[in-house]
């Protein structure tokens, strides 16, 4: 007698680059959550008038590094996961080069050239720790009880006042720094590589440091189209390979 084919089940949970996370306790989400609150209020009382804006960096950066330290600890410190991470395209690598396009066409800082060497350092301390906590933790916490979309919404929400008395908060900046984050968070979930998100992130902000690179730069209004098409490639790019969204 001839064996049925099995056919697949219409139940089948559609994959995703981001995979459970039955390693994400309550105990390590609280935990992060913590060591972030932490932070921010020990990031607050580090600012002073009294200081050199190279002391407040510095002091800025070691009590970053603490805090990465912390969330990889948390992240990863007896994690044992049979789950493979999806390996990075090079449409991928190509999706983080066209980021690199906002800060080269928009970006107008102006910062004295010492200054924006030691930011540009920084930067990758920045992009390692907020890519840790708000894609790494609480993205991928807040996925495993709701769908992307309004964890995309909520994670980056919170990303945005974060940011709140470190950097303005008139309408056009706070839609830049939410339209980052929602940039940051899908790639996050479509590649599942904190590793790239991070690397993103951080070259990001560094490019940043050495605006303008145009003689004239265009509108800073003109960065949120450019991340909001950049949002929509990385959309199709979850589409095409199927993952849920």
């Amino acid at each position: 007698m001839t064996p049925t084919p099995a056919t697949p089940s219409t139940d089948a949970k559609p994959a995703s680059a981001i995979t459970d996370a039955p390693f994400l306790t309550k105990g390590r989400v609280t935990a992060a959550l913590l060591a972030e609150i932490a932070y921010i209020i020990g990031a607050r009382l580090i600012v002073s008038p009294e200081i050199s804006w190279l002391n407040e960096e510095l002091r800025w950066t070691a009590l970053r590094a603490v805090s990465a330290i912390a969330l990889l600890f948390i992240l990863f410190f007896r994690t044992r996961t049979s789950a493979r991470p999806r390996a990075i395209k090079t449409l991928d690598v190509a999706l983080v080069l066209a980021l690199l396009a906002v800060p080269f066409f928009t970006g107008d800082n102006r910062l004295p050239r010492d200054m924006a060497h030691v930011f540009a350092l920084t930067s990758f301390v920045i992009g390692l720790r907020e890519e840790l906590f708000y894609r790494g933790i609480l993205q991928t916490a807040l996925r495993q009880r709701f769908g992307i979309v309004p964890v995309l919404l909520l994670s980056n929400v919170a990303f945005l006042f974060f940011h709140w008395g470190v950097q303005p908060f008139n309408p056009v900046n706070m839609a830049f720094l939410f339209l980052s984050g929602l940039t940051f968070g899908l790639l996050y979930h479509a590649t599942g590589s904190l590793l790239l998100v991070a690397a993103a992130h951080a070259l990001y902000d560094a490019v940043f440091c050495y605006t303008p690179l145009l003689k004239t730069p265009m509108p800073a209004a003109h960065a949120l189209w450019m991340l909001t098409a950049l949002s929509a490639l990385i959309v199709l790019r979850i589409r095409q390979t199927k993952l849920t969204l």
